[in-house]
């Protein structure tokens, strides 16, 4: 059965009448006298902004109410539902305010409830797919070390031993364009698997991605902050991904010499912010918009998180991803 408590409040007089049902919802014994500020004695620490603005309107105000708030009348805290009219005279003055206060905690619950139901299932889809994703990348990281990247090696070798036979200027720049092909294999092997952040975390991680991609013709600036613990192995590996697609769009595409990657932990929220001074883009969520992005939306999405894009007509880009982490 639903707890409802039904109240009166004379403008005039600042008489306040409680219902049964309201001295059984603050467990107060009936008949004991009642005023507005009992809200401030009985609320939750956390919600002491609601009760004082529940106090000013009955002192202050003449205008409906309506507010969410959670009181503890004993050990149990309770939800309640707190709405009001106000009954005017002829002349239009405000003489009494009516009210109810319904008992929604267990309302609450549930909805408290399917919205943990909803992050399990979220956080397993993405568990699923970051791991398909990540077998996928060791297979390809392997098939380029021990096949591809073996190759480019013993072809190199057998050049080596080639180059006594000919005339060094025949074969320098072959033996440089397969030391690159060597050391790009090998970059990109190093991406596909990032060792580094299994075994140092996130933080290292970051930074060894900035200083990989750290160039003579482009600049990147690595920031991390409040990062004093590891966070949950998946959550990591989603946030890395989401780091090394942004730096990867802006070396590819945005023609920037200089960018930033700031990643920084408050409280129960990561953010990660990456700027450039390339040339930006249109981006409108209604628009179809390149793969990258939209992998990265994706990502975002799953983590229950937030991402927003602004780029300037004078150029530049910033995007700022915010994600809710336990703790």
């Amino acid at each position: 059965t639903a707890r409802i408590g039904s109240w009166e409040y004379d403008i005039d007089t600042g008489a306040l009448h409680w219902s049964k049902g309201m001295y059984r919802l603050f467990g107060i014994p009936e008949g004991s006298p009642v005023k507005p500020e009992l809200y401030l004695d009985y609320v939750i620490e956390e919600d002491r902004p609601v009760a004082e603005r529940i106090v000013h309107h009955f002192r202050e105000s003449q205008e409906p109410l309506e507010e969410t708030i959670r009181i503890r009348p004993n050990s149990q805290v309770v939800t309640m539902r707190v709405k009001a009219v106000l009954l005017r005279d002829k002349q239009g003055r405000g003489k009494k305010t009516l009210g109810v206060n319904l008992d929604i905690s267990e309302i609450k619950q549930l909805e408290q409830e399917n919205l943990e139901l909803r992050l399990d299932q979220q956080k397993g889809l993405l568990l699923a797919i970051l791991e398909a994703q990540e077998e996928e990348r060791r297979r390809i990281s392997e098939s380029l070390h021990n096949g591809i990247g073996q190759l480019l090696y013993a072809t190199k070798l057998n050049l080596d031993q080639v180059a006594r036979q000919v005339p060094e200027s025949a074969v320098k720049r072959t033996e440089e364009l397969l030391t690159e092909a060597i050391n790009e294999t090998s970059r990109v092997s190093h991406e596909l698997v990032p060792i580094v952040l299994k075994e140092f975390g996130l933080e290292e991680a970051l930074h060894d991605l900035c200083r990989r991609y750290d160039q003579s013709s482009f600049h990147i600036r690595c920031q991390v902050e409040g990062l004093e613990g590891r966070l949950e192995s998946y959550l990591e590996l989603a946030l890395y991904r989401i780091s090394q697609e942004l730096v990867n769009n802006i070396v590819k595409h945005a023609q920037a010499t200089e960018a930033s990657l700031q990643f920084s932990r408050k409280r129960k929220q990561v953010v990660l912010q990456v700027r450039d001074n390339g040339r930006g883009f249109r981006y409108k969520k209604s628009e179809t918009t390149g793969l990258g992005i939209r992998t990265i939306e994706d990502r975002v999405k799953l983590l229950n998180g937030s991402l927003a894009i602004t780029s300037p007509k004078a150029g530049g880009s910033s995007i700022t991803i915010k994600v809710p982490v336990e703790g």
